[in-house]
């Protein structure tokens, strides 16, 4: 499934709350971040996010609460307070507005238990489940 910034609201709805992350690639040159997270319970699917044209990321491995990494969660960000508008205000006052700043985007943030989040500004997402066998 794609997902867009006019159905990005789906992403509240997937449950990954309890799934492992099994993979994580970033392709910079792509511009495309791949995270696949299993689950450890068979009536559950396995998860796989393809993040496609990258325009931002943040990563923060916090371990303060002693947690091993897990649970997932993972959420649209809320428009009014978006990373993606402030580098696009920040770049305005310097009369500065790449192409990269222009059209729709999606913002994420994927949390773990341990407080860690990552963030993301990107175009689209390939979205997918499969088994877990």
């Amino acid at each position: 499934m794609k997902i867009t910034s006019f159905d990005k609201k789906i992403i509240n709805d997937i449950y990954i709350h309890d799934f492992l992350l099994n993979d994580f690639s970033y392709n910079n040159l792509m511009g495309i971040l791949t995270i696949n997270l299993l689950s450890d319970r068979n009536e559950l699917k396995n998860k796989s996010f393809v993040l496609n044209d990258i325009i931002y990321i943040e990563y923060n491995n916090v371990n303060f609460w002693g947690g091993d990494g897990v649970p997932f969660d993972c959420v649209v960000v809320d428009d009014n307070f978006t990373k993606f508008n402030e580098l696009k205000s920040r770049l305005e006052e310097k009369s500065i507005c790449p192409s990269k700043l222009k059209g729709d985007v999606i913002e994420l943030s994927f949390y773990n238990l341990s407080g860690g989040e990552l963030r993301i500004i990107c175009r689209s997402i390939d979205y997918n489940e499969y088994d877990n066998d």
